[in-house]
C-alpha cells in the first residue's frame, strides 16, 4: 500500500475510531476525544470517550502489519510507547483526576506465548470480562496481575519506584485487548475491521434499508473515518452535532439498537 507504519497506524487508528463514533450516532457516548494527551507523559491519547453513564473509557491502539504475538519487549523497552512503568504511571496520573476511567490497550498483536510476559499478563476471566473494547471487534482480553509482577523480574526490578497503591490501582483498571482484527483500508474490498464497521452501520444506523436507501453503508463509513481524520488532525473532540454535518451520513433516520458495549 506504499503506506510508512506510522501512516498505516493512523489509517487504523481513524477506522476503529469510526467504530466508536457509532456509539456517538446511537446516543450511547455524549463525546469522543480523538488525539488528545491530557497531561504530559499521557499514554492513553488515542481515543477518549465519556459514555452517557457518565463513565469514562481511554483507548491506546498500537497496529502491526504482520502477525506476531505480544512480547514481553513491547512493556520493557519504550520503541511502541508501552513501558510498564510509564504506562502505569500514566494511568494513575489520569486516575487520580478522573476516578471513574477504565483504560483498554489495543493491539493487533495476538496473545503472548512468551513465559515472563505469561507469568504476569494473565486471561480475563468469565466473570469480570467486560467484552472487546469496541463492539464488533473481537479479541482476547488479558490482565497484568501486580502480585505476579512484584515477584518476577524483569518487572519487579523494572517497577521498584512504583508503590503497591499505583501497581494495584493500575493493574485493576487496566485491560489489553490482542489479536484485534486487520484491515484492508479499502471499504469497497473490506477487511475483517472494516466489515464490522459497514455491519454496525447498517444494523444500528440503517443505512441502505428503508427508510435510508439512498445512505450506502459505505458512503456512512467513509463519512465516519473522514470525521475521525478530521478530529485527529485538527478539532479533537467530536459531538453528535459534528456527525451530523458529515454530508454523506446527514439526514440518517435510525432507532439505537441495545447491545453489549463497554460503558
Amino acid at each position: 500500500m506504499g503506506l510508512r507504519p506510522t501512516h498505516l497506524g493512523y489509517a487504523y487508528q481513524d477506522l476503529l475510531t469510526a467504530l466508536r463514533l457509532v456509539d456517538l450516532a446511537v446516543g450511547r457516548a455524549r463525546s469522543v476525544t480523538v488525539d488528545v494527551k491530557m497531561f504530559a507523559g499521557d499514554r492513553f491519547d488515542d481515543i477518549t470517550c465519556e459514555w452517557g453513564t457518565g463513565s469514562r473509557e481511554r483507548l491506546q491502539i498500537k497496529h502491526t502489519d504482520h502477525d506476531r504475538a505480544l512480547s514481553a519487549e513491547s512493556f520493557i523497552k519504550d520503541s511502541r510507547g508501552l513501558r510498564s512503568d510509564l504506562l502505569f504511571s500514566s494511568i494513575d496520573r489520569d486516575l487520580t483526576s478522573q476516578p471513574a476511567t477504565s483504560h483498554r490497550l489495543v493491539v493487533r498483536d495476538t496473545e503472548p506465548d512468551e513465559p515472563d510476559l505469561m507469568r504476569v499478563l494473565q486471561p480475563v476471566g468469565g466473570g469480570i470480562d467486560p467484552g472487546p473494547a469496541l463492539h464488533g471487534l473481537g479479541s482476547k482480553r488479558f490482565r497484568f496481575d501486580a502480585a505476579a509482577l512484584r515477584a518476577h523480574d524483569p518487572w519487579k526490578s523494572m517497577l521498584a519506584a512504583v508503590s503497591d497503591e499505583v501497581l494495584q490501582r493500575a493493574c485493576a483498571c487496566l485491560i489489553v485487548d490482542t489479536g484485534v482484527a486487520a484491515c484492508s483500508l479499502n471499504i469497497g474490498e473490506p477487511g475483517p475491521a472494516e466489515a464490522a464497521l459497514l455491519h454496525r452501520i447498517t444494523e444500528e444506523l440503517g443505512a441502505g434499508r428503508p427508510p435510508n436507501r439512498t445512505r450506502t453503508a459505505e458512503d456512512v463509513a467513509l463519512a465516519l473515518i473522514e470525521t475521525a481524520k478530521a478530529a485527529r488532525s485538527r478539532t479533537g473532540t467530536v459531538t453528535v452535532e459534528d456527525l451530523g454535518r458529515a454530508r454523506p451520513a446527514q439526514s440518517l433516520t435510525h432507532e439505537a439498537v441495545p447491545c453489549e458495549l463497554t460503558a
